[in-house]
Parts: C-alpha cells; structure tokens; sequence
C-alpha cells in the first residue's frame, strides 16, 4: 500500500509534542500580546518597504519574535493534525516542522529540510519538479517555487485577513483592557510576501553557487551550530517584515490565540478607559 504503519509510541509522540509546543506558544504569545506584537517598539504606522526599517535594530528585534511565533504556531498546530492523522488512520505520518529557527545552519537547510515540510513537498512535487522536467535547470525550477509560494501566501492574504477590531471587541474576546493602542482597519499591502521569498530565493542560489568555497566550508567545519543559525536567520531579519507585517497589523495573531493558555494583563474597572 506504500503506508507505514504508526505505533502506538508514534501517535503518543505526536501528543506529547503538541501538548508542549501549545504551552510555549502560550508564552510567546502571551509575552507579544502584552505589547501589542512590537515588543522592541518597531514601527506600528511605517510603510512595509519604507528603506529605514531595513537595518533598524528595534526592527531586527521584532522580527526574530514574529518568525518564532510564525514557527511555533505552525509547529503547534501542525502536530495537532499529525497526532489527530495517525490516531484516526493508523498511518505513520512524516514531520511537520524541524525547529528551523534554532536548529537550521544554511538556506538550503531551513527550507528543504525543516521550515513546513507539507508546503515544501507540494511546492516541490508541484512546481519544481514539473519545471526540471520541462528542462529548467536546478536554480531556475528553485526560483520558480519560491515565486509560487510567495504569489501561495498572497492569496491567503486576501482570503484570510481578518481587519482590525475595535478595543471593545478585543476586551471580549481575549480581555485586554479597554486602553489597549488600536489603530485604524487594516490596510493590506501586497508584494511583500513574494518579494520576501525572492529574496530567500537569492539567498538559496548564493549558496548552490559559492557555498563550496574555502571560507564557507571552514565555517561549517569550525563554528558552532548555533553561531552558524544566527549568522543564516541574520540574512532575513532587514526583510522579513515585508512578510509579517499585513499579519502584524490585522487582528490575525489575537484570533488565533483565542485557543491558547495565554496570560493577559488583569486590569481593575476603576482603570481601565
């Protein structure tokens, strides 16, 4: 049948690792919530391809949180679907998401071996391989993923943005206080997601191209894992708002943290507005 069949160690495992991922991203979230998602004070009202916001620390910052709570929602809720898969089906299922905001070491690493492996596997049994089959080369039938994924991710934009509420839907529904900065609606921009996987894209290529020379095998062979994941999730962090902003600014991350064990702050009548 081509099916493995899953173990009862299999399916408690699955269990496990969502029981525990579902109480970090708790944390995470419950420490984002609090600040309104700009824990470091990056821009609420910049534009998403405004030049200054490209190499500004507050901005860096910010974005290490956004792709950790990206991972840890994904992680989450993907090994909730494996766990329910293999204990309905009795099918070994492969894994979801391999820590690659911690554990990646090159391009090529984060998104073809860890980052979602359901959508790398589509794209690639998709896209890439159809194009390399046509007769575009390794790079070329790579870039046309990134580009369908971008183009993927732009289209779950417009179907699934959710604008931003109004203070007194947030007070019921997750029970922040009613002084909470909110903003105008949501105002979604298109281009950034495509434009963020193109750049990923360059990044993929510079590695197939010069990945094997001298400085960079000496680096593989000498630096800690952990040094060489910094210096590869360093290389988005001027850009990856271009992808996280229309989820920043929407109500996105609070409606998806209304399953969550959270923490919000506990605000007396007398105070709040």
């Amino acid at each position: 049948s081509g099916f493995v069949k899953a173990t009862i160690r299999d399916t408690l495992g699955h269990l496990k690792a969502f029981v525990i991922q579902l109480l970090i991203l708790g944390a995470l979230q419950s420490f984002l919530v609090t600040a309104d998602f700009h824990p470091f004070g990056s821009t609420r009202d910049g534009k998403m391809f405004d030049p200054s916001r490209l190499f500004n620390p507050h901005q860096f910052l910010d974005n290490i949180f956004y792709g950790l709570i990206f991972q840890c929602y994904l992680a989450t809720y993907g090994e909730g679907l494996l766990f329910a898969t293999t204990a309905l089906t009795g099918i070994r299922c492969e894994p979801f998401m391999l820590n690659p905001m911690m554990k990646s070491v090159s391009p090529s690493d984060f998104w073809a071996r860890r980052w979602n492996m359901v959508v790398h596997g589509s794209l690639k049994r998709g896209v890439y391989i159809p194009m390399r089959k046509l007769g575009a080369g390794r790079l070329i039938a790579a870039l046309g993923a990134f580009l369908a994924s971008g183009l993927f991710h732009e289209g779950l934009l417009h179907h699934v943005m959710i604008p931003r509420a109004t203070p007194e839907d947030l007070v019921e529904a997750v029970g922040l206080p009613r002084y909470h900065p909110y903003v105008e609606p949501a105002q979604v921009v298109y281009g950034g997601s495509t434009a963020f996987m193109l750049w990923c894209a360059f990044f993929i290529t510079l590695e197939a191209v010069i990945g094997n020379h001298g400085i960079f095998q000496w680096m593989n062979k000498h630096l800690p894992r952990p040094i060489l994941t910094i210096l590869l999730i360093s290389l988005a962090l001027p850009i990856a708002h271009w992808f996280v902003d229309p989820y920043v600014r929407s109500d996105f991350f609070y409606h998806g943290g209304l399953g969550l064990p959270i923490l919000v702050p506990v605000v007396s009548s007398s105070t709040a507005v």
